[in-house]
């Protein structure tokens, strides 16, 4: 079972991360910033724990707006991944997991993502 989550509390590799080429998701790559419709976060809470999602929306479908798709070792796809899809469109990546507020994630990827405001 912990195979299974180890992609989730590996910290080697980012799950999240931007650059030039755009926002980058483990399991998928990069995402162009041009396709990237909106970016926000969305709060729960389960007896008193904050869960933090970042949605990000697409302008098409997510297999036509990879700009840089990563490669994942066949093994890797039996793990969890970092993200959960929701419709064609949608990307539900959860922060809770990840170091650092997740106010503070998402506003240092506005600050990257190119004509956002």
């Amino acid at each position: 079972m912990s195979f299974h989550y180890f992609p989730l509390v590996e910290t080697k590799r980012p799950q999240l991360g931007t650059n030039d080429d755009g926002l980058f998701v483990s399991g998928i790559g990069f995402i162009a910033w041009a396709e990237i419709a909106r970016l926000e976060l969305f709060n729960s809470a389960v007896r008193q724990i904050r869960l933090s999602t970042l949605i990000i929306t697409l302008h098409r479908p997510l297999e036509e707006v990879v700009a840089k798709p990563e490669k994942v070792a066949w093994w890797r796809l039996l793990m969890a991944r970092a993200y959960h899809r929701k419709g064609k469109t949608t990307l539900r990546v959860p922060l809770h997991s990840l170091r650092g507020a997740p106010d503070e994630i998402l506003m240092r990827l506005q600050a990257y993502r190119p004509g956002a405001s």
